[in-house]
């Protein structure tokens, strides 16, 4: 009978220890930065300050910043040769180069007559772009070059009741469509997948189609409707957002990154 119960305890506690995803700290980075967007795979860090999004190399600080547009709402650095900056005040997005230089001209939504209040949006590949707009609820995919919708969703309340995204987050095989108690998941071809129950998060992450989000200060990875909670080697950080990059972990906590290494994904 005691070996046992001494069976369930150790399988119990494995149980557990497998749910954690290990990492080790590697470094600490002070930033003066109102927002941490990202790391790029060179170590390059992008981060926005007095409403002018900055990216910082090794020895050289490149910056852009248009005041005609109002202030960013998001930036994409899936692609560094090709950042997505949305104006979502005035349904306008461009694109900017490695420098930071514009890559084209702004493109306004409403201009394209495709809707007057674009949400979210996010970058897909083949100069496909994810958007959200709460004119009508739906998800759609739009080719900036073409200027045509590939593919637009049901209202998302088909997929889940009462359900109204503050964001999108998106891999180049999948995209997630959220807001801080439900996540919905679409593949590529704008096929519904599933959706998850969140607990409070407002920020998510894909990082080689693995996504990651943070509940009450905790960093989760979610995968097969199963969620694995990111153990930070003992380091207390209070985490005002974060950004995953392959095998490194990124926490910016209002003054410094703290970068972890991931020991295993």
């Amino acid at each position: 009978m005691r070996v046992v119960f001494f069976l369930v305890i150790l399988i119990s506690n494995w149980l557990c220890f497998s749910q954690e995803i290990s990492t080790e700290f590697v470094t600490k980075i002070p930033l003066d930065a109102d927002t941490f967007v990202g790391v790029d795979d060179l170590g390059n860090i992008y981060y926005l300050q007095n409403n002018t999004l900055h990216k910082k190399e090794v020895d050289k600080v490149y910056s852009y910043t248009n005041t005609l547009l109002g202030k960013i709402t998001s930036v994409d650095i899936k692609n560094p040769l090709k950042i997505l900056v949305f104006y979502r005040d005035f349904n306008t997005i461009l694109f900017l180069d490695n420098r930071l230089n514009e890559l084209t001209n702004p493109i306004n939504f409403l201009e394209e007559s495709i809707a007057k209040n674009m949400n979210a949006i996010s970058l897909s590949s083949n100069n496909n772009l994810w958007m959200y707009s709460s004119d009508d609820n739906t998800l759609a995919l739009w080719n900036h070059q073409s200027k045509k919708t590939i593919f637009t969703s049901q209202p998302l309340q088909f997929y889940k009741e009462n359900f109204k995204p503050t964001s999108i987050v998106s891999s180049y095989k999948e995209v997630c469509i959220f807001n801080n108690e439900t996540a919905l998941f679409f593949n590529e071809f704008g096929a519904y997948i599933n959706n998850i129950s969140l607990n409070k998060t407002d920020q998510l992450h894909y990082n080689n189609n693995q996504l990651f989000g943070v509940e009450e200060n905790t960093i989760y990875q979610y995968q097969n409707g199963l969620s694995k909670k990111v153990r930070l080697s003992d380091k207390d950080i209070s985490i005002k957002s974060f950004y995953v990059n392959k095998d490194h972990l990124y926490i910016f906590d209002g003054s410094s990154i703290f970068v972890f290494k991931f020991l295993k994904i």
